[in-house]
């Protein structure tokens, strides 16, 4: 599932993010909105999910991985 040959690598995306990638997909349906990757030169997987759309859910992912992979917390 990792081969993005093909263009979505069975649908898997591609998130960079302070020098990492992960692999991983986003989306939404009626409301709600759900994210999640794995990085995996680091072991380290994340899931979300929420029915708020005040924080559009990528900023909530980034900020987390952000955390996590350039602050080291």
């Amino acid at each position: 599932m990792r081969n993005q040959g093909g263009g979505s690598g069975l649908g898997l995306w591609t998130h960079e993010i302070g020098g990492q990638t992960g692999l991983g997909q986003s989306g939404g349906f009626d409301g709600f909105t759900a994210s999640v990757f794995h990085f995996p030169a680091r072991d380290i997987s994340i899931a979300c999910m929420s029915n708020a759309s005040a924080v559009p859910m990528k900023a909530i992912v980034d900020q987390v991985l952000t955390t996590v992979l350039v602050r080291g917390y």
